[in-house]
């Protein structure tokens, strides 16, 4: 988790086939992982698996309320931009969010090419997508 390979720390909690039979760490690093992997849904289930199986875990419960907001900002768009511009000043900038794809699509246009479209009539102001940066820089000073 530490090197950021993710897909690796999933596939090491995975080695026991059926999640009901792993270890709270197992599971609790599994879901963690998912959840950098923005797989939150399944996250999810994996944390809920964590918490019927050890209903004491502190780490799991505030995994659980990230989780739980991360998947309402995939579904509505909906964020709290404020703690996220608050997020952005810090250094190294790290936010917290989850993709979000509203009213639009990829349609090839006619002599064109293929361009981004939107699916429903919209107006000023609304939330067409929202996702992270792939990539950062920022300097000192």
């Amino acid at each position: 988790m530490r090197l950021k390979k993710y897909d690796a720390a999933l596939q090491d909690t995975e080695h026991i086939v059926d999640p009901s039979a792993r270890s709270e760490k197992a599971l609790y690093r599994g879901a963690l992982a998912l959840y950098s992997l923005s797989r939150f849904q399944e996250a999810l289930e994996l944390l809920q698996i964590l918490l019927n199986k050890y209903p004491t875990t502190q780490s799991g419960a505030f995994e659980l309320t990230r989780i739980k907001a991360r998947l309402k900002e995939q579904k509505t768009g909906v964020y709290n931009f404020k703690k996220m511009y608050k997020a952005a000043k810090l250094r190294p900038p790290i936010v917290d969010g989850a993709t979000y794809i509203g009213p639009v699509e990829v349609r090839e246009i006619p002599g064109k090419g293929r361009g981004l479209v939107t699916t429903r009539n919209v107006k000023a102001g609304d939330l067409l997508m929202c996702e992270k940066a792939f990539c950062y820089a920022h300097a000192e000073g």
